[in-house]
């Protein structure tokens, strides 16, 4: 059962996550702050509250794992094509007006500069987290980023031979 200051603990916790303030600012002295605020959360009851006040707030902002995937779908699978429209009367392809885009495409511009164009958010960290999602890296590819793909490169004019799909050399030998 918690005491009426530890629910106002988990209620100020939840604004920022900043433990300490939340503790200063459901009443708990500077010394007790500083001493016991993370022991706060180690307690169950205070801890399933959190979570409670947590899930609410996700429910109320309507933040779901579906909706986050969504979000990154938006950015990951963003095309700059989408933006521009046919002109016949210019006989070339404009930018489209931001009342002309759908939702989708508004959600991926990160920076929109009237008469220059759109922006659109870098789409690396979308795929990277919805490949993780999806599980669609092995171990290997965790651990070993440095990884041949090609069997023959040129180097300084001279061409160079790899084992594909094995770990690059660490170093290349002059020769």
């Amino acid at each position: 059962m918690l005491t009426d200051q530890q629910k106002l603990f988990c209620r100020e916790y939840v604004k920022d996550f900043r433990i300490v303030a939340a503790m200063r600012r459901a009443g708990y002295s500077e010394s007790s702050a500083d001493k016991s605020a993370y022991r706060m959360l180690k307690n169950p009851d205070v801890a399933f509250f959190v979570k409670q006040l947590m899930d609410k707030q996700n429910e109320k902002q309507e933040l779901t794992a579906e909706r986050v995937l969504e979000e990154l779908k938006r950015l990951a699978l963003s095309d700059i094509r989408a933006y521009y429209k046919w002109s016949e009367k210019k006989k070339k392809y404009v930018l489209k007006a931001l009342d002309e885009l759908t939702l989708e495409q508004s959600a991926a511009i990160a920076r929109y500069e009237p008469g220059k164009g759109y922006t659109l958010y870098n789409k690396d960290g979308a795929l990277d987290k919805l490949a993780k999602y999806f599980k669609l890296y092995s171990e290997i590819d965790q651990t070993i980023t440095n990884f041949v793909l090609m069997g023959q490169m040129t180097i300084g004019g001279k061409p160079k031979h790899f084992k594909i799909g094995k770990p690059a050399p660490q170093r290349m030998k002059k020769d």
